[in-house]
């Protein structure tokens, strides 16, 4: 298989929760394999990948603290940290919690083996805060062993060791990596450590899948944005404030999943989970009243669902999670733990009843029916009673419906049109930021509500393509601000209506030794009925995006080139601040030597070789017009590995 985004008639997309043909299929689907011969990257972060999948937007990759925010089709572009609005898999399993918030910090890049994602709504399979969805998925269990190491600019330096044994039904393996960074820009240290076990067994008709990872990450360093003056006259210079807080976080983290998946009988499956994650997070942000938070998670959750394949697809379940959240605040002495200002516990629920259909008609139409019942508890308990008793709840139901139809025209070639329905609920971190300062939720905010209308072209096969274009209307859309009491903490309000138009192309070339993929997003998102603010542009979207990577095998080393282009896009509401286009080429090679049953592989890059300025991050509506971070000038990593 190669590294293409596509989509020929033979892929599946496991994560849509029913096994058919992507041809067939009435929503718009991406797939990246990353086992091409011609594929000389070394992934540093899920950005490297993803940035390949048109409608995929990447913010943060080099501040740790904050975590990589990823965006699809403008859901997730509003997220103070992490990743919000969109569902995230790991091998079928949810990382994202309930209330639609995810972190990439447990999530090896190394690991990665290939990547599935619905770039559009997908609440009528996954609920709340689907967005669109994004399944990554492991690399194959190892019969054998890997040792590498790799070191780079700015003081990066990571490590890998693999190994796994193959018996009879069953497969093991076990991965230590570690990865330390002084950082591009000042106070911006990482160190990360994790270790995972991974089992396999076959049963009779199906397997079984076991995972545990374990994730310490005892500093990522917090270095702030910062005005424009200030970004271009020290690009790497932190927030002074930032810096005299001690702004950062720690955390350790373990996640604990089995999934089923069992032949029933002839023409039916039953597929089965059960997950948990503990994650133990504390942070200090540049403020004195509440600046330090100490949260303690519980995440866990189930699913189960029937899947019949014929003349009609189709699949029926239920997905159950719930998710407690204790926080607690403190008051930041400049770094030093002062006084509780808040202890509370938050609750998040929600169960899901689901199903898909997927029927042919004739041989050539395809139909695509699915609607999701969800039920949304939400409850606070303060325990914090000095200030008042601020405990309360927010219950709701909503459907999610999805119709689509698609037509194969010609044996590889395919066109749909599909209308779907999401919702997008605040997450816990969002319901707690009071702007009033008190403890409790925030009482005004609202779910987000999107209604998408999409018309899809594609096929190909040496030489493949995938067109969609879609509208979609929103309305409570979330916007993040902040207030001058407390500088660096993000809230949130609800705003009208806004409108999303775009386009995205994918097309991808495949031959022997030479791979290339061109993708390209075209995103129209305005708000509607928003006041001052209507016809101005969603922030921290760039209207255009140009992604160009070129594969070469040479035999002698293969080669690889990354060309990223985005236009000019907006730092706040008003559009009265300009974040500039910016153009960024990466190179990357590889050369592998076999010795008996054991291979070398050294491989190195360079990073923004033409040494330009450009920010990595930008903090929307943030006070003091401290919009900036600032992304690496030129920057090489080289490192080495055996497999054996």
């Amino acid at each position: 298989m190669s590294d293409s985004l596509f989509l020929l008639s033979e892929i599946t997309v496991e994560a849509s929760r029913i096994d058919v043909p992507v041809l067939t299929t009435a929503r718009a689907v991406s797939f990246i394999q990353m086992d091409s011969l011609a594929a000389p990257r070394e992934l540093s972060s899920p950005a490297d990948i993803l940035d390949r999948v048109p409608g995929i937007f990447n913010l943060n990759a080099y501040n740790f603290a904050q975590d990589l925010r990823v965006s699809l089709r403008g859901f997730g572009s509003r997220a103070a940290f992490g990743v919000r609005g969109l569902k995230i898999l790991v091998d079928g399993v949810p990382i994202s919690t309930p209330d639609g918030q995810s972190q990439f910090d447990h999530l090896d890049p190394a690991t990665i083996g290939a990547v599935e994602v619905i770039r559009g709504a997908a609440s009528s399979l996954y609920g709340n805060a689907a967005g669109g969805m994004i399944n990554f998925k492991s690399v194959p269990l190892l019969d054998g062993g890997q040792i590498g190491f790799q070191a780079g600019s700015y003081g990066m330096f990571r490590s890998l060791v693999r190994y796994g044994t193959h018996w009879g039904a069953n497969a093991i393996e076990g991965r230590f990596s570690s990865m330390s960074l002084n950082g591009y820009r000042a106070h911006s240290e990482v160190q990360n450590y994790q270790g995972e076990i991974r089992f396999r067994r076959f049963i009779e008709d199906g397997q079984l899948n076991a995972q545990l990872n374990y994730t310490n990450s005892p500093q990522a360093q917090d270095p702030g944005g910062v005005n424009l003056s200030t970004a271009e006259e020290d690009p790497r210079a932190a927030r002074q404030r930032n810096v005299d807080f001690d702004s950062g976080e720690e955390l350790s983290q373990v996640i604990g999943s089995f999934v089923l998946d069992k032949q029933l009988s002839p023409g039916y499956g039953l597929k089965g989970s059960l997950f948990y994650t503990r994650r133990a997070f504390s942070n200090r942000l540049p403020f004195e009243n509440g600046g330090q938070v100490d949260l303690d998670r519980n995440f866990v959750g189930s699913t189960i669902q029937l899947q019949h394949k014929g003349q009609t697809n189709w699949t029926i379940g239920l997905d159950l999670e719930g998710q407690s959240d204790e926080r607690l605040r403190y008051l930041n002495l400049e770094g030093q733990r002062g006084a509780k200002t808040l202890d509370q516990q938050e609750k998040f629920t929600n169960g899901g009843l689901f199903f898909v259909v997927n029927k042919s008609i004739g041989t050539r139409f395809n139909l695509d029916v699915s609607n999701r019942l969800d039920r949304i508890a939400i409850d606070v308990e303060d325990r914090f009673l000095s200030d008042g008793d601020d405990a309360g709840s927010i219950h709701y139901w909503h459907a999610s419906p999805s119709l689509g139809i698609s037509y194969r025209w010609l044996p590889t070639h395919s066109v749909f049109a599909s209308y779907s329905h999401s919702f997008e609920s605040p997450t816990l971190s969002a319901f707690s930021a009071n702007p009033n300062g008190e403890g409790g939720f925030n009482p005004d905010l609202d779910p987000v509500i999107a209604d998408q209308l999409e018309l899809g072209f594609r096929g190909g096969e040496t030489f493949s393509y995938a067109l969609s274009l879609f509208t979609i209307d929103l309305s409570n859309d979330l916007l993040p601000f902040e207030l001058e009491a407390f500088p660096g903490r993000t809230f949130f309000r609800n705003s009208g209506k806004g409108r999303r138009n775009g386009l995205e192309l994918a097309t991808a070339y495949t031959a022997k030794s030479l791979q290339a993929s061109l993708s390209y997003t075209w995103s129209n998102f305005t708000v509607q009925d928003g006041g001052d603010l209507k016809g101005n542009r969603t922030p921290a979207i760039p209207e255009h995006r140009l992604v160009l990577t070129i594969d070469a095998d040479l035999k002698v080393m293969q080669l690889g080139v990354d060309f990223r282009h985005q236009s000019l896009m907006y730092a706040d509401d008003e559009n009265s601040v300009e974040v500039p286009a910016v153009a960024l080429i990466d190179l990357s090679a590889r050369k592998s030597w076999s010795i008996g049953e054991v291979q070398l592989v050294v491989f190195g890059g360079l990073r923004n070789v033409t040494d330009r300025d450009y920010f990595s991050n930008i903090r929307i509506n943030a006070f003091g017009s401290r919009y900036y971070e600032a992304g690496p000038k030129i920057n090489g990593y080289l490192g080495a590995r055996l497999e054996f």
